[in-house]
């Protein structure tokens, strides 16, 4: 296979999978009109979210894309009314915090928006490892973010001169954020440290001021 066709392979089962997602296949109830099958299952939901992170580490350029999906299927678990729930959340942070698993802007931004989605989740247990506190952007963890956000120090910096466009709020006027496939990690983690949807309370209100100049200074 050449490396032309090895692409076209990858990013084939990257939107094949990421259409199945936002189709709501993967949590749908019921058969499906065709067949006497159950629609969605916790095996096909996890061979979705155990694809979505090898198709992530297999290609450094694929990573985001990869990442942005997962974000969307776990939003859709998140939503679902399956019987499987429960275990299907136990299974996604399983995948994603297992030992040995190293971190990257994606999964930094992945583990804010599982915060918002599952605050009753322990933690402290899945994050103890590497951050000192379970707040990630507290200022005990703020050298570890910086390092974690270093490979995309470009971005970083290009962030803090002019607000996010292509569907991304101004992170100085607006207290809600979108997410999308070509700023996953910095809609996340800039636009005053919320994830995609999620709500702006005042105790964070500092952040563009204060961490992300800390932030670009220790990145650099």
């Amino acid at each position: 296979m050449s490396g032309q066709e090895e692409r076209d392979n990858l990013f084939a089962r990257l939107f094949g999978i990421t259409s199945i997602v936002h189709s709501g296949l993967i949590v749908r109830n019921g058969t499906l009109p065709t067949s006497s099958t159950s629609a969605s299952s916790l095996e096909s939901y996890e061979l979705v979210v155990t694809t979505l992170i090898a198709l992530g580490e297999k290609k450094s350029w694929l990573r985001e894309g990869a990442w942005w999906a997962l974000v969307s299927a776990i939003e859709t678990l998140a939503k679902s009314e399956v019987g499987w729930k429960e275990q299907g959340v136990q299974l996604t942070l399983g995948s994603i915090y297992a030992k040995g698993t190293g971190w990257t802007p994606e999964k930094l931004a992945l583990t804010l928006r599982l915060q918002a989605l599952f605050p009753e989740e322990d933690w402290g247990l899945l994050l103890s490892s590497v951050f000192k506190n379970t707040d990630i952007l507290s200022t005990q963890n703020l050298k570890v973010v910086a390092n974690i956000l270093k490979v995309r120090s470009s971005i970083l910096l290009n962030c803090a001169a002019a607000p996010f466009s292509s569907g991304v709020s101004s992170f100085r006027g607006r207290s809600r954020v979108e997410c999308s496939p070509r700023n996953l990690e910095t809609s996340a983690t800039l636009c005053l440290g919320y994830p995609p949807r999620f709500t702006v309370t005042p105790r964070r209100k500092c952040f563009s001021q204060w961490f992300l100049p800390r932030l670009l200074e220790l990145s650099r």
